[in-house]
């Protein structure tokens, strides 16, 4: 099982680019809505004060946003981002640059003020749209890839997707009543539940893996037991060790943002393999079993074969 497990992540890198082009493609639409409302944004800004029957000073309006972004600290590429997209940074750099365009602006600042707050609500929006669109492109990203690798590894009817939701619905919401009641019969045995819940869901893995590939082909007591409930979890510790070592290193290498991006797609993948291993093992298990008994079949006989001569 460990041996496949690891087999199935290492195949299934093939997919890498699948989560980040369905991000990428999420981010492209988001900044084709965003971009020319920050634009109108910006221009409407520049329009008002161009406006105004003042002197204007292009120079000190350039250094004071120049300065303004320079004074972050870049070392830190992601929080640097994050500041740049506050709305009190927003406000004071756009607020500070406009008056250092404007230097004799004192009977129109409050119009300034109001415009600025304007332009950087406008902003925010903006960015709330392409933070949305990239929430929806790593979600979508990850299910196209997880059917990708379940047609790889794990394929399976409807019906049987949805028998598997129903149950994984029951667990889900019967473990919780389950600790409450044992810990109402005797208090400790909450602390013996979270200890072995790894082991627990192990084997609700394997018996769910059991019903949809499994019945019938196979004995239930060669696929749900404690020692491929133990190899399971060993096999699915390794595949998020392995891309999470993945992940570091790229992000040691490239920093915290690309970091983010680029190994996303190794965490993604690896998360989609933990939750198909025991699918993939009782499949090829049943599979195997399958494949014994009909070769048995077209054996032939000794004792036909007495008779016959």
């Amino acid at each position: 099982m460990i041996k496949k497990g690891l087999k199935n992540y290492f195949i299934n890198l093939k997919y890498y680019f699948t989560p980040l082009g369905v991000l990428a493609l999420g981010v492209i639409l988001s900044l084709a809505i965003a971009l020319p409302v920050i634009s109108s944004s910006v221009h409407g800004l520049v329009d008002f004060v161009t406006s105004l029957d003042v002197k204007l000073d292009f120079s000190a309006f350039l250094h004071k946003i120049l300065d303004a972004v320079l004074d972050l600290n870049w070392r830190s590429p992601a929080k640097a981002l994050t500041t740049m997209l506050n709305s009190d940074w927003l406000n004071k750099t756009f607020s500070d640059s406009i008056f250092a365009l404007v230097p004799d602006a004192q009977e129109v600042a409050q119009e300034i003020i109001d415009k600025v707050n304007a332009c950087v609500s406008s902003i925010k929006y903006a960015f709330m749209v392409v933070l949305v669109f990239a929430v929806v492109g790593i979600i979508g990203g990850y299910f196209l890839t997880k059917f990708l690798i379940r047609r790889e590894i794990a394929k399976r009817a409807l019906w049987k997707s949805f028998l598997v939701s129903l149950i994984d619905a029951i667990v889900t919401a019967g473990l919780p009543v389950l600790s409450v009641y044992l810990s109402s019969l005797w208090e400790p045995s909450v602390y013996f539940v979270t200890v072995f819940l790894p082991l627990i869901w192990g084997f609700i893995l394997l018996m769910e893996a059991y019903v949809v590939h499994g019945l019938g082909k196979v004995k239930l007591k060669k696929i749900v037991t404690l020692k491929n409930s133990a190899k399971l979890l060993l096999t699915n510790i390794l595949v998020l060790l392995i891309s999470s070592a993945f992940h570091s290193i790229i992000s040691a290498i490239a920093g915290g943002v690309v970091g983010l991006l680029v190994g996303l797609p190794f965490v993604e993948i690896a998360l989609i393999v933990c939750g198909l291993n025991a699918e993939s093992y009782v499949k090829e298990t049943a599979d195997r079993a399958v494949a014994e008994q009909a070769l048995q079949q077209e054996e032939p006989q000794p004792d036909s074969e007495q008779k016959s001569a």
